[in-house]
């Protein structure tokens, strides 16, 4: 059960990255722009942290190493996205 989740989730990242990136950034820049790259880039980060959870869920019994890296992969996102909110105003 938890795996169905944890796998669900992280299938999640990655469609939300390229919903991000395939429909929100053309919606949002009609022009190449270094704003377009900064805002394409944290779908990216979607893509990122959601393949390394599912390198992570594929291994099985992960080692250390990728157990780390996927726990401080999804706490270092989780407080971009906080503090992001934060700057913006948007609680």
């Amino acid at each position: 059960m938890i795996k169905g989740i944890d796998l669900g989730l992280a299938l999640f990242l990655v469609v939300l990255g390229c919903a991000h990136n395939f429909i929100a950034a053309p919606l949002a820049y009609d022009h190449f722009s270094i704003e377009a790259l900064w805002f394409v880039s944290a779908g990216m980060a979607l893509w990122y942290a959601g393949f390394i959870n599912l390198l992570r869920v594929a291994a099985g019994r992960p080692g250390r190493l990728l157990a780390a890296g996927c726990l401080l992969t999804n706490i270092s996102l989780l407080a971009f996205v906080l503090a992001y909110a934060a700057v913006l105003g948007n609680w």
